[in-house]
């Protein structure tokens, strides 16, 4: 089970406590955490979890630095602000026995905010139809469950210089090299919760940040090809026809657009920093 952190003290005690009440306990809970100072470190010791800082930043760097301490056969790729089911692992191990990566179904914790209920009718919508949103290059979902092998060989197929500086598109750049090795991806249904940002300043902290540092990783020319494939997926999520004929389609659009403005704005204004800086 690998979790990057950073600043997680608030959510990773939820998120522990469920990987340690599954009903198939994970042999290792490898915590990687890019400096926090919030007392994540206390909260991970607490559920004696391995904790590491590595040198490098990034979480693409933090996903691969787990990968190669686990020692188990079968590796959990999962974020400090979700919560495991306690059936999850069970039925993911279960399903590597005909497939080699498991997409876990998720759905957002307690949606009591109309935020809160935007990001639950987009799960709701791309969870009942999974198989359409499984493809990396078309889809959005992403596996979490993988046999180490296809989890190591895919981190270690990513250049050096984009795992040093990738946040945003992380998870997808992984699949995408997964994805070359193998096409057999399983499915488990209901087995994660995800908190979600609740009020719109929550929303926009976190995308502008994200924006912003996808403006410095966007300066490494190897970053740019995976970029590229990533934004285009994004922007097949939803057709005009679907917009007109579905409810759910709309509610789509209406998240998408709240998740852009402050993911472009963070973008714009680094890449204006960064210009100027540069003379």
């Amino acid at each position: 089970m690998i979790v990057p952190t950073r600043n997680s003290a608030r959510s990773l005690a939820a998120c522990l406590e469920s990987v340690e009440g599954q009903s198939l306990r994970p042999t290792e809970i490898i915590v990687v955490d890019g400096k926090s100072t919030d007392g994540t470190d206390l909260v991970a010791k607490h559920f004696s979890a391995s904790f590491v800082v590595p040198s490098l930043p990034g979480l693409l760097n933090a996903r691969r630095v787990g990968a190669v301490m686990a020692k188990s056969d079968v590796l959990v790729v999962l974020d400090s602000d979700q919560v495991l089911m306690p059936f999850a692992l069970q039925e993911a191990v279960r399903a590597l026995g005909e497939n080699d990566m498991v997409i876990l179904g998720e759905y957002t914790l307690d949606p009591s905010t109309w935020m809160e209920r935007l990001f639950a009718a987009d799960k709701l919508r791309l969870h009942a139809h999974w198989k359409n949103f499984s493809d990396p290059f078309t889809g959005v979902l992403l596996p979490r469950v993988f046999k180490a092998p296809i989890l190591r060989q895919a981190l270690l197929s990513i250049p050096e210089s984009v795992v040093e500086v990738v946040v945003t598109w992380d998870h997808a750049i992984i699949y995408f090299e997964a994805w070359k090795l193998t096409q057999r991806v399983g499915f488990v249904p209901g087995a994660i919760g995800h908190l979600e940002p609740d009020t719109i300043h929550a929303l926009w902290k976190k995308w502008f940040r994200w924006g912003a540092l996808e403006a410095v990783a966007s300066k490494n020319r190897e970053y740019r090809q995976y970029r590229r494939l990533c934004l285009e997926k994004v922007g097949r999520r939803v057709s005009f026809r679907r917009v007109i004929q579905s409810p759910a389609a709309r509610q789509t659009i209406v998240l998408m657009t709240l998740k852009g403005l402050p993911y472009w704005t963070g973008y714009t204004s680094q890449a204006i920093k960064q210009r100027f800086a540069a003379g």
